[in-house]
């Protein structure tokens, strides 16, 4: 027997690698009719997989993104939802 449709998707959020990652949750589109939600299933530690050493970059480096344009607040958006993911993470671990 295989492995059930959550249990796959668990698998997907432990894995690492950006590029990986997306290749395997585009790969359970085709067991989308499968449901999952009847199981009761532990969620593994370490969730979601991340990079091991994210990349660090010097701030005066980057090119400006004025929060008046689309890439400026896709940047703002996307900070305040790392800066909100560590906060829960920190409460619940």
């Amino acid at each position: 027997m295989g492995l059930s449709w959550r249990e796959q998707a668990l698998h997907c959020l432990l894995i690492a690698d950006p590029q990986a990652k997306a290749l395997a949750v585009r790969a359970l589109d085709s067991a989308q009719g499968v449901s999952g939600a009847e199981q009761h299933l532990a969620e593994p530690p370490g969730l979601p997989g991340r990079p091991a050493r994210p990349e660090l970059v010097v701030p005066a480096l980057l090119k400006p993104r004025p929060v008046h344009t689309l890439p400026g607040r896709v940047a703002l958006l996307h900070a305040v939802a790392h800066i909100e993911f560590n906060a829960i993470k920190t409460v619940y671990n």
